[in-house]
């Protein structure tokens, strides 16, 4: 049995600062490049980190097009199952989910199946190995969260146990909120993540963590020079989780980074007040207030590879924003 995983598609009509050409034909390219892998390696399922969209509230269009992707998928009999992301929902509480564009299509598409806090699927493949897959969609203390567990009587029942979860689980430790893979407490054979937008696969004991990374570069940052967008092949051969083939397929849709992303005639100066405005961006795409956003705009600073210097400038701006504020008050 075969499965294909993908994360962070950031499904959005807006071209995003720095893209240049036609990003949503590049993200409907990539949706169908996925669909076909799936259809040609007779996937159970296409599996998703979480961040369908890049708004809990996509408009018409951009839900057009994951339907479309969706109806793509079910032609071809395969399901679509991905957790929350905390894009996919409102403030970063998951009891939105519902009210949300991802829940609201969750409810009227068949072959979307979509986690919550925590949910749980059993796939039987033609030899009798039974795959559990849970799924932890993205909620408030996530990234702080240290230890994840399968319900027993989902273990008990399963030969091979997948975990899907969108949270900051990394490699190696920066500031910010994380978890380093190493010291994460679980009793899974895999590890899928998303949230995290750089890719990295590696074996930690018996268990596989991976993510390939997000599927779109969306902005200018150091990582997106580099990055070759992919989706996973998980091989499931028999009941045995030492069976279990993991690779990386590299997106043939993906377009040179010089094509899609404006490198030209950018000074240190306007490179780094792109990036100092593109990390705002984030922060107000989260929507985030109070006393927290400093501490998650050096965690985002982080995972997207910001210089500190840019994070030390947004957070001064921050600061300064408040004070403003609070002098208009008084």
């Amino acid at each position: 049995m075969k499965f294909i995983y993908v994360t962070d598609l950031h499904i959005r009509i807006k071209r995003p600062a720095n893209r240049i050409g036609d990003y949503v034909g590049d993200l409907i390219s990539k949706l169908t490049e996925v669909a076909s892998l799936a259809i040609k390696y007779e996937a159970k399922a296409v599996l998703c980190g979480g961040d369908v969209f890049d708004s809990p509230n996509a408009s018409g269009a951009a839900q057009n097009i994951f339907i479309d992707f969706l109806e793509m998928l079910e032609r071809n009999d395969i399901d679509f199952y991905t957790a929350a992301g905390n894009h996919d929902i409102e403030g970063h509480n998951i009891k939105s989910l519902a009210n949300c564009s991802l829940g609201v299509i969750g409810r009227v598409q068949s072959n979307l199946h979509v986690f919550g806090k925590q949910d749980n699927v059993v796939f039987t493949d033609n030899d009798g190995a039974r795959i559990a897959v849970t799924g932890v969609g993205y909620r408030a203390g996530i990234d702080a969260c240290k230890e994840i567990y399968s319900p027993e009587e989902v273990r008990s029942n399963a030969d091979i146990s997948i975990l899907m979860i969108h949270s900051m689980l990394v490699m190696n430790s920066f500031f910010g909120e994380h978890v380093p893979i190493a010291s994460f407490k679980h009793n899974f054979d895999c590890i899928l993540s998303g949230h995290y937008h750089k890719a990295f696969s590696q074996r930690v004991g018996d268990t596989m963590f991976l993510n390939p990374g997000s599927l779109m570069r969306m902005r200018l940052e150091q990582y997106s020079v580099t990055k070759e967008p992919a989706a996973a092949l998980i091989d499931v051969q028999g009941p045995d989780p030492k069976n279990v083939k993991y690779g990386l397929l590299k997106l043939q849709s993906a377009r040179p980074v010089a094509e899609i992303l404006d490198l030209e005639n950018l000074s240190d100066d306007d490179e780094e007040e792109i990036d100092i405005n593109n990390l705002i961006q984030m922060i107000e795409t989260e929507r985030i207030e109070g006393a927290d956003m400093v501490a998650i705009l050096h965690e985002m600073g982080e995972m997207h590879e910001f210089d500190p210097p840019v994070v030390k400038k947004v957070e001064e701006r921050i600061k300064q924003k408040r004070v403003t504020e609070h002098e208009e008050l008084t």
